[in-house]
């Protein structure tokens, strides 16, 4: 939450991005599951001043199902964050080692320029995807401990990917 005058100083140059760490939402699906188990535990049927009986079925279940979904929502959050990471890397190592791998004949100026762009990119994502697969193998620990599984094939590429990412750094 900002305060107005961290609004104002930013005002001009926009918030800077700030994604939520894991530990953040490790607290928030916690959150939501003891409401959830709390919920679970109250009385089907609740009797005011002794003789008013309100059957409470209808909003206890309403209720928990608003509170689970909550849960799950901030859990395929987590689950779409490693699945598309995953697979952008893999998209993105692709068209690096198709772009890297051709040959540029001399004389062949665009040719020399795709090649370099392709350079670039792995240059300028360097940094970010060498320090990615550690807080991946994180939230999908984190996901396990919520009885999440992730699918074989994203098992599979975080096996395989860093691996082919230091590949490309060696072609690059």
């Amino acid at each position: 939450v900002l305060t107005p005058e961290e609004i104002e100083a930013h005002a001009e140059e926009g918030v800077l991005e700030c994604p939520p760490t894991l530990g953040q939402f490790k607290e928030q699906i916690d959150t939501y599951e003891k409401i959830y188990d709390d919920l679970t535990q109250v009385a089907p049927m609740r009797v005011f001043d002794q003789w008013f009986r309100v059957d409470i079925k209808p909003f206890k279940q309403g209720l928990l199902n608003t509170v689970k979904r909550w849960s799950l929502l901030f859990k395929q959050h987590l689950i779409d964050h490693v699945t598309n990471s995953l697979q952008e890397l893999a998209d993105f190592i692709k068209v690096a080692n198709t772009g890297l791998s051709q040959e540029v004949e001399e004389g062949d100026y665009d040719g020399l320029v795709e090649v370099m762009g392709h350079l670039m990119a792995v240059r300028d994502r360097q940094a970010t995807t060498d320090e990615m697969f550690e807080p991946l193998k994180q939230t999908i620990e984190l996901l396990k401990t919520y009885d999440q599984e992730m699918s074989e094939e994203v098992h599979t590429q975080l096996q395989e990917l860093p691996e082919q990412w230091t590949n490309s750094k060696k072609v690059a």
